[in-house]
């Protein structure tokens, strides 16, 4: 039976999303196998890359969360330009504050309706603390700072940071896209 979803294009600081609302597809969402409805959405929802599918969902009764999945169908547990898309959602259909939570990855984040900086397009704030959590990225068995990983680069020095999901940064003076893509490649 072909089943068929309204979904939003969305980006949030030039990532690139699609983003469904889950709370109105319910039932139909609860029949799907996630990762490979991902995969195969993530391919044929438009012609430009994804950098993943947003989900408004409920995470109680009278709480909403955001579900975030990669286009290889891997869930993410936050994204904080995709929770800024989820949260305009939230807000136009089932919130009326200014102010509000939403969940994602199993952590409450709050948002707050800001000042428009496109006209009239609502923009929101999300404040994700930096965490060195447990289960935190670990090199050598510490939490590290400003440390070399020799199989990424010789060079720059990474610094863990987990604003909801874990990452490691490298503080540059210029963007090298190509050397960008490259270490991208490696720690996929």
């Amino acid at each position: 039976m072909e089943r068929r979803l309204k979904y939003t294009l969305c980006h949030g600081s030039g990532n690139r999303f699609a983003l469904i609302d889950g709370v109105q597809y319910e039932q139909i969402l609860h029949s799907l196998t996630c990762p490979e409805f991902v995969r195969t959405a993530a391919m044929s929802l438009d012609t430009k890359p994804l950098d993943g599918l947003l989900f408004l969902v409920r995470e109680s009764e009278e709480e909403l969360a955001m579900r975030m999945y990669n286009t290889d169908g891997s869930a993410a547990e936050m994204c904080g330009n995709g929770i800024r898309c989820v949260a305009r959602m939230a807000r136009e259909r089932y919130l009326q504050s200014d102010e509000f939570t939403l969940w994602s990855g199993g952590r409450q984040y709050p948002i707050l309706l800001q000042r428009p900086i496109f006209g009239a397009i609502p923009t929101f704030g999300v404040d994700i603390a930096l965490t060195h959590s447990s289960k935190d990225f670990l090199l050598g068995g510490n939490i590290f700072e400003a440390r070399v990983i020799k199989a990424l680069n010789s060079e720059l020095e990474f610094m863990f940071l987990n604003p909801g999901n874990p990452h490691i940064v490298a503080k540059v003076t210029t963007i090298d896209y190509e050397l960008l893509e490259e270490l991208g490649q490696r720690v996929k």
